[in-house]
């Protein structure tokens, strides 16, 4: 019994090495993104990476995946919710501070305004949802991880993480039913709630990655349906043939590394870039920005202040994760432990009702 025992926690050991690995690579397309195509000075010339962009959409995908693996072995939806404070506020404070700096003393930054009651805002990760900018435009992909973990938390309070893939195809069903072209006026005013409710433009990634794991466990015939109906709500919404078509192969990517076909993925220097991907996007953005701006205004050629600014945002991720991320994310996590978080009022409710008709 034990040797079947092994070999499961062997390939699923393996399966979360390559998803890893994919968000590290995720993490470095934007990187190359950002810095080929936002970073030079007005007037530099440079050849963009346009679709290091799409980097982004696999976080999401990644994230569906994940984060419903661990919310399947949570009991309590506050212990999820501190979990996730844990993991991300303490590195995003930090990369909020270094962005800060960089604008200040750079000043080649422009595009980042900057005054007390912006960086306060920012503060909470919640700007977004106050129409507040954001000091670092990476940070926008922030706000609509918090939303997910909000709609997660809510399924973990009632009981019923089950329902989660269900109710998020459904949602994305009914999207696409509202938005296809020539359907608008079958919902009046749908096309509004992304304006308050962010989430929705990228459910549907989301949700892909959710039915990945789904079909890990259970349901595996719904996943072929499912992954149609994302790219369905996504070309509803407005997205091309060839984005299109780079999403759904990003899919495939991550079905294939979920199922643990992808032992190229399982590379030591891979995995590192997927345990600092978090911090490396954080922190990359404004600071790169300076760097490259300050390289190219100094003469320097432009691929000598790109490759700088890479190298100077690493540096500081490996920094930012080493001493920061983890350990706070280890301290945090066992303060909260040892407090013994209880759920909320709601959950109690459900489960004193639940107790009584066990009574009866």
């Amino acid at each position: 019994m034990e040797q079947p025992t092994n070999k499961v926690k062997g390939q699923s050991a393996a399966r979360l090495m390559q998803l890893d690995a994919l968000r590290g690579l995720a993490a470095v397309a934007v990187v190359v993104y950002h810095y080929t195509v936002f970073a030079p000075m007005s007037g530099v010339q440079a050849a963009g990476f346009h679709d290091g962009k799409y980097g982004v959409h696999l976080f999401f995908m990644i994230s569906g995946f994940v984060i419903l693996m661990s919310a399947s072995r949570q009991s309590s939806s506050t212990r999820f919710l501190w979990g996730r404070f844990a993991r991300l506020y303490p590195a995003y404070w930090v990369a909020l501070l270094l962005s800060v700096a960089a604008v200040l003393v750079s000043g080649l930054v422009p595009e980042r305004p900057l005054s007390l009651g912006v960086v306060i805002a920012n503060v909470t990760m919640l700007q977004t949802a106050w129409d507040v900018p954001n000091v670092n435009s990476s940070f926008w992909t922030l706000y609509i991880e918090l939303l997910f973990y909000l709609c997660v938390a809510l399924t973990l309070a009632i009981r019923r993480i089950q329902w989660l893939p269900w109710a998020m195809a459904a949602v994305v069903l009914f999207d696409t039913l509202a938005v296809f072209p020539q359907a608008w006026d079958r919902v009046p005013g749908w096309w509004k709630l992304p304006l308050y409710f962010p989430l929705l433009r990228h459910l549907y990634l989301f949700t892909f990655g959710v039915w990945v794991y789904q079909a890990r466990t259970r349901w595996s015939a719904m996943l072929p349906v499912v992954a149609m109906l994302c790219l369905l709500n996504a070309y509803g919404r407005g997205v091309e043939l060839y984005p299109l078509a780079i999403i759904a192969s990003l899919g495939l990517v991550l079905y294939a590394a979920s199922s643990g076909w992808l032992v190229w993925l399982e590379n030591r220097w891979l995995i590192w870039l997927g345990t600092i991907s978090y911090s490396l996007y954080l922190v990359h953005e404004n600071v790169g920005y300076a760097i490259v701006r300050t390289a190219t205004k100094h003469g320097w050629p432009l691929w000598s202040g790109q490759w700088l600014a890479a190298l100077v945002s690493v540096l500081v991720a490996v920094v930012v994760t080493y001493s920061v991320e983890k350990p706070a994310h280890r301290i945090l996590r066992r303060w909260g432990a040892s407090h013994n978080h209880s759920d909320e009022v709601f959950t109690s409710m459900v489960e004193q009702r639940n107790a009584k008709r066990v009574v009866l």
